[in-house]
Order: C-alpha cells, then sequence, then structure tokens
C-alpha cells in the first residue's frame, strides 16, 4: 500500500473512521439517531424509546446521549450529553460518569453502539 506522502502512515483517517461510524449508527437506530451537526460530528440517539413507548406524558421521551466526536475520535473520548425529561437529575450524572468510564475503556475502538448499549442496561437497573 503507498502511502500519499502523510507522515505516520498508520495513523488513523479519523474524519472516514467517524463518518463510517455514522453510517452504521444511522442504519442501527433508524427513527431514533438525529444528527445535528457534521463539523464536528455531533448527534442525539435515543438510550430507551422501547420503554419510552410505555410510559405517557413527559416519561414518554426517550432518554438521549448527545454525543459530539472530536477531531481524534476514536483515539480521543467523545462528549457526552445526557438529555432525559424522567429520571432525576442525579441519575442523570451517575449515567453519564457510567457511560464515560465506559468510553475510557473502549479507547481507540469505535464505541457508541457500546455506549448506547451500556446506557441502556445501566437504565434498566434502575427501574
Amino acid at each position: 500500500p503507498g502511502g500519499e506522502g502523510r507522515e505516520g502512515e498508520a495513523r488513523m483517517d479519523y474524519a472516514q473512521e467517524q463518518a463510517d461510524e455514522i453510517e452504521a449508527l444511522q442504519s442501527i437506530y433508524t427513527g431514533y439517531f438525529d444528527v445535528l451537526s457534521e463539523s464536528p460530528w455531533k448527534f442525539l440517539v435515543a438510550v430507551d424509546p422501547e420503554a419510552a413507548q410505555e410510559r405517557s406524558g413527559d416519561s414518554a421521551e426517550p432518554v438521549r446521549l448527545e454525543i459530539t466526536f472530536t477531531e481524534k475520535y476514536p483515539e480521543e473520548v467523545p462528549e457526552v450529553e445526557i438529555k432525559y425529561s424522567h429520571i432525576l437529575s442525579r441519575h442523570a450524572t451517575a449515567l453519564k460518569r457510567h457511560v464515560m468510564e465506559q468510553a475510557e475503556e473502549l479507547l481507540g475502538n469505535v464505541m457508541v453502539f457500546s455506549l448506547v448499549s451500556a446506557a441502556k442496561e445501566w437504565l434498566g437497573q434502575q427501574n
């Protein structure tokens, strides 16, 4: 494989990695995935849409992760915010801590699917 003269041939193509992951996520989370911006990638993904459908009123809103990729994601952890209407703020804080711990463990790998799964599992344990 011939390099284009870029230093560090083993260097990851972050933009391509990110675009590929976004494409995969859009197909996995069809209907529950909203891209907010592309440069940097920033998006919302619903964590518990099935559970949300069983609730009513404000609590029918799913918990969402708002994720922003850093320039060097996945070799840097993404920025994560918890968007919620029906869980306690202390639970949202604990959930964010849990998700960020997972992100640290997954550093260097595409991780959004794993982070959403971890968040879903965590929420399931709170009920």
